[in-house]
Order: structure tokens, then C-alpha cells, then sequence
């Protein structure tokens, strides 16, 4: 079933907002295609990482390498270190420290870009497979990867290092892009990703769709669909914490 299938069933079987299977599909099929940091080979072998540990019914201790224990998270398109390195992201993120984000970087030599970008991926599978198990939609199966190498345009982005981040991140006075809006504050939690720009889209569109956009998180009356504000960010408030989430 491709992503377009399961968003058709989904319409069938849900009153499904189209901004949301809208947002859902863009983000899907932007896996196969060249980012920044990785070809679509590539992007798609995370992609895979990340389902082979949701799938993982006896999941390994974040301090257990699973590219040494029976191969649970090898790739033959995915480097052993990045590989290991989805695997406790997709299931131990509230266990990753800066140092192990550090040693990540060097064993896998890999840019503070591309980890931005393997997250990018990893977000992206967690959701939509979320919202397809919430649903009682099967899994849609992965697209097709595009020609072409990793165009490379992280690296003329203006980012530097900051505070509440690990990763390297755009500051409002040099976001000559507009990725802000012009906005005068921008959260941390919404900087994360800005030294990528086709990353922080993907998953701005995500965020907005599933949650709410930027501008709307001023509005404590705002409201859409059937939850109001105050009932949106209760269930996003019990799955943080449940979920153990830095923010």
C-alpha cells in the first residue's frame, strides 16, 4: 500500500482533515528524494532502521549496540554507526546526551546537517506510522528512491551553535531565507532543525497539520477539528510525558 492508498482509506474510514493527509503525503514521499546530507538510497535506508525498531518486540538496552547484536539494525545502504544511532534515537531518545551526540558525529562521520536530516527521517516515519496504527490502517509501504546525490545546501545556511541545542541552528538575525516569518521570537523547539531547511519544512508542515502552527500557539482560545485548545495540549502534555520528552 503506498502512502496516497493509505490516505485514501483513511478518508474512507475517518473524517480526515485534507490539510493533515495533505501534509502526511508530502512529507512521504519527500523520503526518496536527494536531502541535503543523504541521496533518496539513503534517506530510505533510515527510513527502514527506524520501522526495524519500532518492529523490535524485545527492544535492546539504549547502552547495546544493535548493529553487533544479531544484526537487528544492519543496512547494507546504512553506515553501522549511523545505523546503530537511529535505532536508540527511534526508541531510547530521552537517553541521548550531548557526548553521545558528539561521538556520533566522528564514528559515523557524519555533519551536524545530516544528523539534522537522519532526524528529519526518523520524525517522519514515527508519525505517519502512528497515525496509521491509531487509525487501524496497515503500514504504507516506502516510495521509490529518486536519482540524484544530496544537493549539499545545508552547508550555505547561516547556522551556529546556540544554547538549548546540540546541533548547530539559524538565529533570527541571520535568517536571511525567512524561515521565521519575521517573527521577533522564535521557541528553541522550533529552531531545531533550521541549519536544514527541506528537514525544518518537512517537519514544520507535519507539526502544523498534527499539532498547530506557530502563530496559532499565542491563541490559548484557538481550536480545530473537534478538540479545543486546552483539550489539544492535554494529550500532547500526557504524551511528553509518557514519552519522557526534553521539552
Amino acid at each position: 500500500m503506498t502512502a496516497s492508498q493509505l490516505l485514501e482509506d483513511s478518508h474512507q474510514s475517518l473524517d480526515v482533515r485534507p490539510d493533515l493527509t495533505d501534509a502526511m503525503s508530502a512529507a512521504w514521499e519527500g523520503l526518496g528524494r536527494p536531502g541535503a546530507g543523504f541521496n533518496g538510497k539513503q534517506r530510505l535506508a533510515i527510513a527502514r532502521a527506524t520501522r526495524a525498531a519500532l518492529a523490535d518486540d524485545d527492544p535492546l538496552p539504549p547502552w547495546v549496540r544493535p548493529s553487533t547484536v544479531d544484526g537487528r539494525a544492519s543496512d547494507p545502504d546504512l553506515a553501522p554507526h549511523l545505523a546503530d544511532a537511529v535505532y536508540r534515537l527511534t526508541l531510547h531518545a530521552k537517553t541521548l546526551t550531548e557526548e553521545w551526540y558528539t561521538d556520533v558525529l566522528s564514528m559515523a562521520e557524519l555533519t551536524p546537517q545530516q544528523w539534522i536530516e537522519a532526524i528529519e527521517v526518523v520524525v517522519t516515519i514515527v508519525s505517519i506510522d502512528g497515525f496509521a496504527a491509531a487509525a487501524g490502517l496497515p503500514q504504507a509501504a516506502l516510495p521509490s528512491a529518486e536519482a540524484g546525490e544530496a544537493t549539499g545546501s545545508a552547508n550555505n545556511v547561516p547556522a551556529k551553535p546556540a544554547k538549548h541545542h546540540w546541533t548547530p541552528v539559524v538565529h533570527l538575525e541571520d535568517d536571511v531565507d525567512g524561515q521565521y516569518g519575521g517573527a521577533p521570537m522564535v521557541p528553541p523547539v522550533v529552531r531545531a532543525l533550521s541549519a536544514v531547511p527541506s528537514s525544518r519544512e518537512s517537519h514544520r508542515r507535519l507539526i502544523s497539520a498534527m499539532y498547530m502552527d506557530g502563530p496559532d500557539m499565542a491563541d490559548m482560545d484557538w481550536s480545530r477539528g473537534t478538540l479545543d485548545r486546552r483539550q489539544i495540549e492535554l494529550v500532547a502534555g500526557r504524551l511528553s510525558s509518557l514519552r519522557e520528552c526534553f521539552y
